[in-house]
């Protein structure tokens, strides 16, 4: 996943499910790591959810305009 990607989530997503959010992991390291002698960042393109299965499923559901083209 690249951080353009990343953007994109975020600019994709209203302010009340961006409140819901929390982005981690290896798609969140080229914000973090600013040394421009560092190596290149191996690509990643694993997702993480954290939440009981209503809470997902509740979550997919209010994603679901978003993902189709919609807002």
């Amino acid at each position: 996943m690249s951080l353009e990607l990343l953007e994109l989530a975020v600019r994709s997503l209203d302010q009340e499910l961006l409140g819901e959010v929390v982005f981690v992991g290896a798609a969140t390291l080229p914000s973090w790591i600013t040394d421009e002698a560092a190596p290149p960042l191996r690509p990643t393109a694993d997702v993480v959810v954290v939440a009981t299965r209503m809470e997902y499923a509740a979550f997919e559901q209010r994603l679901r305009p978003i993902s189709e083209g919609g807002s």
